[in-house]
């Protein structure tokens, strides 16, 4: 189901100090074939206002049913001068992410992650991470099981430049391909702490914009 007139949906932008992320909202005042346009912004906590520029990337969701979660990325592209009402593109079906709204966004990236498992340690990828879990592929040499608890760290790096290190602690949920000589593992975060997953919630928002936009 599309987005349309009269519905609301929730804004991410990285917070002006610190590494936390804020989360604003607007009510859909008219749709089109191609554009939404939307309400002021404001705070989902504090109602303060938020200003939007031109060809501003916007990363957003709306809720359906008030359980699942419609992400999507979009660009601000006008403003209605008789009104005050920002034009934003609206996403084509294809575009939009459905995700459960107790789960996360899971998008594809290969970032290096280094593991702990006890008192041995080594290098991995990942295949797809979300801010609940990963995956990740390594040599069988490593002997990681299911159930296994592994420290992690993370690096990722950010569309405005910024590099973050990823501290987290995570139980292999399952293995897949076990009789290959690189098995996949599947992860689930059992500590990170709330800021860190916020900076993972908007690289996968990052990520998921740039496959867009291919």
């Amino acid at each position: 189901m599309s987005v349309k007139s009269g519905d609301m949906i929730y804004f991410q932008f990285q917070a002006v100090e610190g590494d936390q992320t804020e989360i604003y909202q607007s009510i859909v005042g008219r749709a089109d074939n191609d554009s939404l346009y939307i309400g002021p912004l404001s705070h989902k906590k504090s109602s303060s206002g938020k200003k939007l520029t031109l060809g501003e990337e916007l990363y957003a969701y709306y809720l359906i049913d008030n359980e699942i979660k419609h992400y999507f990325s979009t660009i601000v592209t006008g403003f209605d001068s008789t009104s005050s009402l920002s034009r934003i593109r609206k996403p084509l079906q294809e575009e939009i992410s459905v995700v459960q709204r107790r789960q996360y966004l899971r998008v594809k990236a290969q970032i290096e992650v280094a593991v702990k498992k006890e008192d041995h340690r080594f290098v991995a990828i990942t295949d797809n991470v979300s801010a609940g879990g990963l995956s990740f592929t390594t040599d069988v040499m490593n002997k990681v099981q299911k159930n296994d608890v592994l420290e992690c760290w993370l690096l990722i790096h950010m569309k405005n430049g910024k590099i973050d290190h990823i501290p987290l602690t995570a139980k292999v949920m399952n293995v897949l391909d076990s009789t290959s000589l690189t098995p996949r593992y599947l992860l689930e975060y059992t500590v990170i702490s709330e800021t860190d997953r916020q900076k993972m919630i908007r690289y996968c928002f990052e990520r998921q914009f740039d496959f867009r936009v291919l």
